[in-house]
């Protein structure tokens, strides 16, 4: 492939994503259609076609008179946006949906609820593997939650809808999600923490010193160690030796 067609190929993929379906990606851009560059490459890098595109790859889009989008900074967007999905209220909720959540803070989650940041929001799927994907992005195990839409709990809980398979709100609260238990999630592998422990174990005892061994500690007396020991050389050794039987 040569390398206009490769850009061309590029291009066509790109507009495709930020013009008409950034949901199929678990995407969601701003009021504006901004998305940002790294999780744009985040979903690239989650599909094998594509996952050797770099960000340097995507600007130099911007130099080709048929490239369809726009950069600011550290962000990307289509420059045409008609048929970009819209946000809308959301009656019809699928009785299930999925979001993840990073492991330290489950904790919290499963006490209080899970609630959006100033001016953010909760982003949830109707695919389960999509929001898997997602929670991937920022935590390498990330705790997958199922909020049963139908439950009464959760009846309170204002859905927006953006595209086919992602619905956006402000907070999921306690008992309106399941998850796995709070033991599951914190246990962490046995000899990984032992060897951990070890290792700081001996690094506060023997603050920049190394541990003496038995076979290190073993001296030799009448011989003499350190710089005041010559080296022997296997040829002097050899006339010394001679020199001595004919003596």
């Amino acid at each position: 492939m040569s390398r206009a067609h490769k850009i061309t190929h590029v291009n066509k993929f790109l507009r495709y994503i930020l013009e008409r379906r950034p949901d199929e990606f678990g995407l969601v851009p701003d009021e504006n259609g901004w998305i940002t560059l790294k999780s744009l490459l985040q979903a690239f890098a989650e599909t094998e076609d594509w996952r050797h595109i770099r960000k340097n790859d995507i600007k130099e889009l911007l130099f080709y008179p048929d490239c369809g989008m726009e950069i600011s900074e550290n962000r990307i967007r289509a420059k045409d946006r008609r048929r970009l999905p819209v946000f809308k209220p959301c009656i019809e909720v699928p009785k299930l949906l999925y979001t993840c959540v990073r492991r330290r803070a489950y904790s919290a989650v499963l006490d209080k609820g899970l609630f959006s940041g100033p001016g953010g929001r909760i982003t949830c799927f109707a695919d389960l593997k999509l929001a898997k994907k997602a929670g991937e992005r920022f935590d390498p195990k990330p705790v997958l939650l199922t909020i049963h839409t139908s439950s009464s709990t959760a009846r309170e809980i204002k859905f927006s809808r953006f595209g086919e398979f992602i619905f956006l709100c402000d907070m999921v609260p306690a008992g309106a999600f399941t998850g796995p238990s709070l033991g599951n999630v914190l246990k962490t592998e046995p000899e990984k923490a032992a060897k951990t422990e070890k290792k700081e174990s001996a690094r506060m005892e023997h603050p920049g010193t190394y541990i003496i061994t038995p076979e290190m500690a073993i001296c030799h007396p009448g011989k003499k160690t350190g710089k005041g020991q010559k080296k022997k050389i296997p040829w002097k050794e050899g006339r010394r030796q001679s020199g001595r039987h004919k003596k």
